[in-house]
């Protein structure tokens, strides 16, 4: 995947499961932490030990789990 690949994904949270979509707006790569701000605080655990993305949806960034995320 590169920047601005629309993707989604799904989360879970409090119980409900919802598809998100979005634009990468960054390529983190392995053992690296994301050099955007991470509006979401749940998705902020530490460096990841393959290549990742940050994702722009609407207002909020979000750093899913790569394999979590297709390509639309």
């Amino acid at each position: 995947m590169k920047l601005n690949d629309k993707v989604t994904w799904e989360s879970q949270s409090m119980g409900y499961w919802r598809v998100k979509t979005g634009h990468i707006i960054e390529v983190v790569p392995p053992a690296e932490m994301p050099a955007n701000k991470i509006t979401t605080l749940s998705t902020v655990v530490g460096s990841r030990l393959h290549e990742s993305y940050v994702v722009q949806v609407g207002s909020k960034t979000y750093w899913p789990r790569a394999s979590n995320l297709k390509r639309t």
